[in-house]
């Protein structure tokens, strides 16, 4: 707290006492008056426990104030004088009160109010100490009116006192320690996650540091090589061209590996979960993809696919891969048809990707989606678009997986979790 928050606490506790004063004194009077008939009128036995109530009732208060300020993570001025004094004001308030009405009323229970200033103290086992000196303080009116007391009535009237402080006492010490507990997991998880944002970090910047480092080196060797074929085109052999032709092709295909490695570093990273219609998606895809949907015009059979929570970009980044995979290995001599449908089996939204293309064989069917694993040798390829699909797969908790024959076309399988949120 600052100054200017200090000086309203303390505006706020002093106008706090003063209508507590009021209060209290009615309170105090009538409950007197037409329940107890301990008096007809005020008199110093009134204005003592007129008092001692409002003290009691002050420090009840002060808990809930402490309680409301630290969910705030607040701090209180002299935190510990205040707690410490509140606490000793209580129990000499209960000690005074339990005198003035003893014998004709018996205290003994009222003492528990004491135990939860246990909680506020460092010690696991704060409650349990508070309890003790509660339990203590209980039986100080034995010794100060002992020509009064009934010893057999005290004792029985203790023992309940004693079974109803030690039941809060060990109730709040179990809530205590798992505050303390889940306060520990709480920052460790805290302590795991800036370490993991923070490795996420380095490994982002790695990866750019390093596919900037290679594909400047790459770049400036197909400079070279353009500058090299056209100054000396003259004198190049068939052989020659040939041989600078492939080395070119195999610097674009490590540039596009560079560029694939830098792509799959990056998924996962958007972590906004959208509510969406996947159709909609899926004609927004299609719709993106013209350039390369427009020259073969296949025919979509797409279902009605419901909504679900996704990662949109990544989840169209996945129909892209899916969507360009069964069009790229489409049969030549037949129309490219593709197909789209969903079923709920469980906890998950399971699509269904089916082509009549060229298929896959058997001993393919897990390593296309690894990363580098294209099945076509080609520089273009980069051989990642399956293992985006994997990976964008695992984040929305499920997985993907085919069922293909070589010839036959292909089934792509893609389970989602319907329960991400």
């Amino acid at each position: 707290m600052n100054k200017h928050d200090n000086s309203n606490y303390f505006l706020n506790e002093l106008g706090s006492v003063v209508i507590g004063v009021l209060f209290s004194f009615s309170l105090v009077y009538f409950f007197g008056l037409e329940i107890l008939g301990i008096w007809k009128k005020p008199s110093s036995c009134f204005f003592e426990i007129s008092i001692v109530v409002i003290l009691i009732l002050k420090c009840i208060s002060f808990i809930g104030w402490y309680l409301a300020i630290q969910k705030y993570n607040h701090t209180l001025p002299f935190e510990g004088i205040l707690m410490y004094g509140y606490a000793i004001t209580i129990a000499a308030s209960l000690i005074m009160l339990d005198y003035l009405l003893y014998p004709s009323y018996n205290l003994a229970t009222l003492y528990t109010i004491i135990v939860p200033f246990g909680w506020f103290l460092s010690s696991k086992n704060g409650t349990i100490i508070a309890g003790f000196w509660a339990a203590v303080l209980s039986s100080i009116v034995f010794f100060i009116k002992t020509s009064h007391i009934n010893f057999t009535l005290f004792l029985s009237h203790s023992i309940v006192a004693l079974i109803v402080i030690s039941m809060v006492s060990v109730l709040l010490m179990y809530f205590k320690i798992n505050k303390y507990k889940l306060k520990k997991s709480n920052k460790l998880l805290n302590q795991k996650i800036l370490e993991t944002e923070l490795k996420a970090k380095e490994l982002e910047q790695f990866v750019y540091t390093v596919s900037h480092d290679l594909k400047e080196p790459l770049r400036s060797l197909s400079v070279i090589l353009d500058i090299f074929s056209t100054g000396n085109k003259d004198i190049l052999k068939d052989d020659d061209v040939e041989l600078l032709d492939l080395v070119k092709k195999s610097t674009l295909r490590m540039g596009n590996s560079i560029q694939a490695m830098l792509d799959y570093s990056k998924l996962g990273q958007n972590f906004d979960l959208e509510e969406v219609e996947i159709n909609k998606v899926i004609n927004d895809v299609i719709f993106e993809m013209d350039e390369v949907v427009e020259p073969i015009k296949p025919i979509f059979n797409i279902n009605n696919l419901g909504v679900l929570n996704v990662y949109l970009k990544d989840f169209q980044l996945l129909f892209t891969h899916l969507i360009d995979n069964a069009i790229r290995y489409r049969k030549r001599d037949e129309v490219c048809e593709i197909s789209i449908s969903r079923r709920d089996i469980d906890h998950y939204a399971v699509f269904y990707i089916t082509d009549n293309g060229i298929g896959i064989e058997d001993i393919n069917h897990k390593r296309i989606f690894k990363i580098f694993q294209s099945l076509e040798a080609n520089e273009k390829r980069k051989g990642i678009g399956l293992a985006h699909c994997s990976k964008i797969a695992d984040l929305h908790k499920g997985n993907i997986s085919v069922e293909s024959k070589l010839g036959e076309g292909s089934t792509f399988i893609l389970k989602i979790s319907r329960e991400l949120i």
